[in-house]
């Protein structure tokens, strides 16, 4: 994996020899694409480098997330095919490396006779989506459905209208409805929406709900609770300076014995006194977590900042008459400032010690367990009420179209006809956006690989970029491509993982400062359980440009935001007085103040 600290040079090389050695269509890989990178040509690149080895063109499936994406591909790739056959320049590396692999792919076009320019059809490159309504389609006995049903991208009046459903046919003395309904105020409406809400996600939620046992789940997320809770607090203790804890100790000691004013809780004390017998802060577990929050609220404000002032709340009283007693008193708040403001120079620590105050409980109060139980139970009459809507539409939404697909090709330990069939159709599968993918559609890939052995001549080659994860609202999961590339495999294939590093897009000016900047922002390591993706740096192909780099203005008010970008527009047009200008907002709401602050502007 590329480092910061190496020379951009370095970097460069290194990025070349990913992107060779992901040409070697008799393995399989995992590519980190970040922004910029060159991720559609790289796709390309290899699917005319599996062109000049197949038997069928129809043998490789590539998978996008959109229509314009597949639609891209495969004009890109035909345009390659056009241009190669009739001798089109090219100058830059990467055209020349795209032109070679054309080339050889026309080889085995005319050898074959395979017409692909005139028959661009037989490249099979398709969304997710219509990838699953093709296979659920192919087997309509097995999924139930008869004629294919239409498919909705916005289908939430149908959520509504099955939730809404399931209200409606609750019997009057149906204990879980009823205690839905008790928690939200009798709300029916509220009830509705809510669990419209869930059937969007219902991908994620659904397939634990079989065979569930009440008990054994409660057990299983209190357990999660006090894992989740115990990383907080041993996080929080790593980022504390050693030599910081015996003076946290005798400050603490100090406190206990000069605690006035308002009466000290007696978790004060108790925390107190667990940092003295510790040596400097508590332990680690869930049964030391009260400690750490009083602790937390000792050392901070309520906003997370450490204190710049204590007093006798803090067990620091007024210093008095002057005297042996008082000047000790002076030395010990003296420290006690010197200890907070060393404490404020530590990244993070303030953060993780806001985080530990703020911890929840760690077991569910009866009465939210309750709500869950409930929850337990009227969840899959909903699921059940969206399907009886879907057929009465005869519509289906991408969750359920997913489904089908799966019910359609079996399991791998018993496989329908028409995953028998794939087996012998597909012989290398290629996927866009892999960090888009959701836990359904990731189950999609696993059938459509299931089998698959090192060796057998078949690849899976997914692509993607986990720290642009913008598909949450899909119910796309990060921590997949995380889990897959720290295991090195999808399933039952093994994938080397790649990670390109040049930036073929922006300029050096932007490509440093992103490099400076999101590492700050982002977590220092992966972590797929949380789905954290770590920063991974890039090195710019194109040279920095003189005075052209990102800036960041904060403005309080509508009015001082417009201020400043007729700045920002005055100041691009005086340095480069024949270029565009464009200002980018996010809606269109959003151009209230700063086109009236343009028109004044002239």
């Amino acid at each position: 994996m590329p480092d910061a600290s190496l020379h951009p040079s370095l970097m460069a090389r290194d990025d070349d020899a990913q992107r060779l050695r992901a040409l070697d269509v008799t393995r399989s890989f995992l590519v980190q694409a970040p922004a910029g990178s060159g991720k559609t040509e790289l796709l390309i690149q290899r699917f005319l480098a599996l062109l000049a080895t197949v038997e069928r063109p129809e043998s490789i499936l590539a998978m996008t997330f959109t229509r314009k994406a597949a639609g891209e591909m495969r004009e890109r790739i035909i345009n390659a095919l056009r241009d190669a056959a009739a001798g089109v320049p090219v100058s830059d590396a990467h055209a020349q490396r795209t032109r070679a692999l054309a080339q050889a792919a026309l080889t085995r076009d005319g050898a074959l006779g395979w017409h692909l320019v005139d028959h661009p059809a037989r490249l099979r490159l398709m969304t997710i989506d219509a990838l699953a309504t093709g296979l659920a389609r192919e087997a309509p006995l097995t999924t139930r459905t008869g004629a294919m049903p239409a498919f909705s991208e916005h289908p939430e009046a149908l959520y509504h209208a099955a939730a809404s459903e399931a209200l409606t046919h609750a019997a009057a003395g149906d204990t879980a409805w009823r205690t839905l309904l008790d928690h939200l105020d009798n709300d029916g409406q509220r009830v509705v929406d809510l669990l419209a809400e869930l059937l969007r996600k219902r991908d994620q939620w659904l397939r634990h709900l079989v065979g569930i046992d009440p008990d054994g789940l409660r057990a299983a997320l209190e357990a999660t609770l006090v894992e989740e809770i115990e990383a907080r607090l041993a996080a929080a203790h790593a980022l504390f300076p050693a030599n910081a804890l015996p003076r946290l100790a005798a400050l603490a000691r100090h406190a206990l014995a000069h605690l006035t004013g308002e009466p000290a809780s007696a978790q004060l004390v108790r925390a107190l006194h667990a940092c003295h017998e510790a040596g400097g802060i508590p332990g680690t577990t869930c049964d030391e977590m009260a400690d750490w929050a009083s602790l937390a609220n000792w050392l901070l404000v309520k906003t997370p900042a450490w204190r710049k002032t204590v007093n006798q709340t803090q067990g620091f009283a007024p210093t008095g008459a002057a005297g042996k007693k008082a000047a000790e008193r002076k030395a010990r708040k003296r420290e006690m400032l010197a200890l907070l403001a060393e404490l404020a120079q530590v990244p993070g620590l303030a953060e993780a010690m806001d985080a530990v105050r703020h911890l929840p409980p760690r077991r569910y109060a009866e009465a939210t367990w309750e709500m869950i139980a409930a929850l337990l139970t009227v969840l899959p009459r909903v699921a059940a009420a969206l399907k009886v809507q879907f057929a009465a539409q005869r519509t289906i939404d991408f969750s359920e179209a997913t489904e089908l697909a799966l019910l359609a090709l079996g399991t791998p330990d018993a496989p329908s006809d028409v995953l028998l069939a794939l087996d012998q159709r597909i012989g290398h599968l290629l996927i866009d956006e892999f960090q888009d993918t959701s836990l359904m559609q990731r189950d999609l890939v696993l059938r459509l690989t299931a089998g698959w052995v090192a060796g057998d001549g078949r690849t899976l080659f997914a692509v993607g970029d986990p720290m642009q994860s913008i598909y949450r609202f899909r119910e796309a999961e990060v921590s997949l491509f995380l889990a897959a590339q720290s295991e090195c495999r999808i399933g039952d294939v093994a994938v080397e993982p790649l990670t390109l590093s040049r930036n073929f897009r922006s300029q050096a000016g932007i490509v440093d400062w992103v490099n400076a900047v999101l590492p700050k922002v982002l977590p220092d390591a992966d972590n797929p359980v949380r789905g954290a993706v770590a920063f991974k740096p890039s090195v710019a192909s194109h040279p920095r440009r003189d005075g052209a780099s990102p800036t960041v203005d904060l403005a309080s008010t509508d009015h001082d935001e417009a201020t400043r970008v007729v700045c920002r527009v005055r100041d691009a047009l005086a340095s480069q007085p024949r270029e565009n200008v464009a200002i980018l907002v996010r809606a269109r709401t959003h151009l209230a103040s700063i086109l009236p602050a343009l028109r004044a502007a002239g």
